[in-house]
């Protein structure tokens, strides 16, 4: 991909996450700088290894240089920064969630438009080679009629104490299955979830049902022996999984699994080994970042739009209101 030299970037927020964007978009050459009210040393030395400078945000929004802000921030503060960015004319990708209530996700998207800029959100799953090529063989037809989908994102991994898991991890799998569905009418929605450690839920199973299927479960827990990142998809033809934790040659594998009734009697057929995709490695955080510079440069609108992400914040809203600790 060729970058256009006018494109400048800046990112807001450089925590664990945040430093990996930071890395990207210079490697990008379009990091103007970063934004962190209280850098640490780490982030003071990684500010000085990418030759940019530490900014104030009110500086940003004045400078006509910047063409976009990256916001990795905490969740409570992803709507009042995007909505200062877009007013100032800024281009804008904001981490998932974008914004807690729905009705902030909608001022967002007018405001954008309004504006005539970019709206993204960070659903970095959809820019995953081994994703689309999921969505790649249910559009096809591949495996039938989809029947039902089941994500699972476990760890023992870091605990943010002003969100629960269901909103910390739930964006992730949410706008998987939407983008698995499109076009399906949700029925029902549904939850259970425990707190142990921190002052939200820790574990979370969230259930959704769509008129004439599919029928979807999302396990989501931080309290977890191993990592798991694993999607599951079961049609009448065929079975895929999306495993992000394994090797290239095995993340996305296409099973010719499935049952059916035939003149009173169940038949089982099963595929073992599975046809797995040939993929080549690649970063899904670099595709991401790329789509959203590309999009400032054509004026075009984001596969994770603002209006994309509306019904997974709805959703999310349904189940458990977003509070802080």
């Amino acid at each position: 991909m060729v970058l256009s030299s006018k494109i400048s970037i800046v990112l807001v927020g450089c925590g664990d996450w945040g430093k990996n964007i930071a890395k990207t978009l210079s490697r990008l050459n379009v990091l103007k700088g970063i934004v962190d009210p209280h850098p640490t040393d780490r982030v003071r030395a990684l500010v000085k290894d990418l030759g940019v400078s530490l900014l104030e945000f009110d500086q940003c929004l004045e400078d006509s240089s910047v063409s976009g802000m990256v916001m990795a921030t905490p969740t409570p503060t992803h709507f009042e920064l995007a909505s200062r960015a877009l007013t100032a004319g800024k281009h804008v990708l904001v981490e998932k969630p974008l914004a807690p209530e729905t009705n902030q996700v909608q001022s967002l998207i007018k405001l954008a438009e309004q504006q005539n800029r970019v709206l993204m959100v960070g659903h970095l799953l959809l820019y995953h080679p081994a994703f689309q090529k999921i969505v790649d063989w249910v559009e096809s037809g591949k495996l039938g009629k989809i029947l039902e989908i089941q994500t699972y994102r476990r760890n023992l991994g870091k605990i943010h104490l002003h969100e629960s898991v269901t909103w910390d991890l739930g964006p992730h799998d949410l706008s998987m299955v939407f983008a698995l569905t499109k076009g399906k009418s949700l029925k029902k929605v549904s939850s259970e979830g425990h707190a142990y450690v921190s002052p939200h839920n820790d574990i979370s199973a969230l259930f959704l049902e769509f008129e004439e299927g599919p029928f979807v479960q999302i396990n989501l827990s931080r309290l977890h022996p191993f990592k798991e990142q694993k999607l599951i998809v079961i049609g009448t033809q065929g079975m895929a999984v999306f495993d992000d934790t394994k090797a290239w040659d095995q993340k996305a594998v296409f099973y010719k699994s499935f049952a059916t009734l035939e003149k009173g009697k169940i038949l089982l057929h099963k595929d073992d080994v599975g046809d797995a995709a040939s993929l080549s490695p690649a970063e899904p955080l670099k595709l991401e970042l790329e789509h959203f510079i590309q999009c400032i440069e054509k004026n075009q609108t984001p596969l994770t739009s603002g209006e994309s992400a509306l019904e997974g914040i709805s959703i999310l809203n349904k189940i458990e209101k977003f509070k802080e600790a």
